[in-house]
């Protein structure tokens, strides 16, 4: 499967680093919880009627579902269109949106995902993205600005062919951020994103990307999740400490879908969990709670094979209070010799 997207995109080792921005994180997962809410509210009265074979009946509408996955598809997207942008990817090889949805391990005419990257959807809402017709072929380094070629560059012999090609009405979607950080300069033009001037951004190879979409239990979850992590990897350095229950709340993903995610990234190696507490206790107090150390490995130490994880034992709150009573009050080996040579 990896091998299969390398050749369908065309993929060089050249072409492997791609900057993203830090603020995604935030910026994408807000629409999504204000989806969430929206729908709790609404929930008695979205329901759809679908026919079966016994007849009409009531279905809980999904249409407006702000389900979890589809931040990690958000991330995942943007990532894999400013990969082809910046690559001039367009100029290269024919891709269409059912191809990028194929690449990010939905079914090419799958409409699930549709609201979030089609005209108007939530990526062009939050000022991400920008639907165009006139597309890079080529780039290059010239002084040392990056400068891309555009379809409407060419002659009108070279536009004729490749719309022969790609059909009339092919058109992309432009990576704002990398070309505007913030409105005030695309509105005035100026172009100070992550293609010209690059701060406050984290770094993930293209065969990251690769190696987790061709590996069915990790996917866009698994990638969002893993560049989430080294994104908190590269701001903390060692490792980054977190429980369980603040990495869901941070990147909007439920814990029982979380805790799967994180044990699919740790079998392929991609992150290395250190329990720094013998038990998962539910309902421990936060003090009493020590969060897990999270360390993100580069892409050549990952495993092309799923391997065994040692995985934290968890205790119920009460067996947790007894074992705990009956540790503290149990002699240490100290108080046993103290007693052996009369000194207590």
């Amino acid at each position: 499967m990896e091998e299969d997207l390398k050749t369908l995109l065309q993929y060089r080792e050249k072409e492997s680093k791609i900057f993203m921005p830090n603020e995604i994180f935030d910026d994408i997962k807000k629409p999504f919880i204000q989806m969430a809410a929206n729908k709790k509210i609404e929930q008695s009265n979205n329901f759809i009627k679908v026919e079966t074979v016994k007849g009409i009946r009531k279905k809980r509408g999904q249409n407006k579902d702000a389900i979890s996955k589809h931040i990690a598809f958000a991330y995942s997207y943007y990532y894999l269109i400013s990969w082809l942008y910046r690559n001039a990817k367009y100029g290269e090889i024919n891709i269409t949106i059912e191809d990028i949805k194929k690449v990010l391990t939905y079914a090419r005419k799958s409409q699930e995902v549709d609201y979030i990257i089609k005209k108007n959807g939530i990526l062009d809402e939050i000022g991400y993205t920008e639907t165009t017709n006139d597309y890079p072929i080529a780039w290059e380094f010239k002084d040392p600005e990056l400068e891309f070629t555009f379809f409407s560059d060419m002659d009108k012999d070279i536009q004729k062919m490749l719309i022969n090609q790609k059909g009339r009405n092919f058109k992309i979607k432009i990576p704002i951020k990398h070309l505007h950080r913030d409105s005030e300069s695309y509105e005035e033009g100026i172009l100070d994103g992550l293609f010209y001037e690059p701060h406050n951004f984290h770094v993930v190879p293209f065969e990251i990307f690769l190696f987790c979409m061709g590996k069915k239990e990790v996917g866009v979850r698994g990638f969002y999740l893993y560049c989430y992590l080294k994104r908190m990897n590269e701001y903390y350095g060692e490792g980054y400490d977190v429980s369980i229950e603040k990495l869901s709340k941070d990147i909007a993903i439920p814990i029982s879908t979380l805790e799967k995610d994180v044990e699919a990234i740790r079998c392929y190696r991609m992150v290395n969990c250190i329990h720094n507490q013998e038990y998962f206790v539910p309902g421990l107090e936060d003090g009493e709670r020590k969060a897990n150390t999270y360390i993100t490995n580069e892409y050549f130490a990952f495993s092309d094979i799923k391997l065994p994880i040692k995985k934290i034992q968890r205790m119920n709150l009460n067996d947790y209070r007894i074992m705990k009573q009956a540790t503290e009050e149990a002699p240490n080996v100290q108080q046993i010799d103290d007693m052996m040579w009369g000194l207590s």
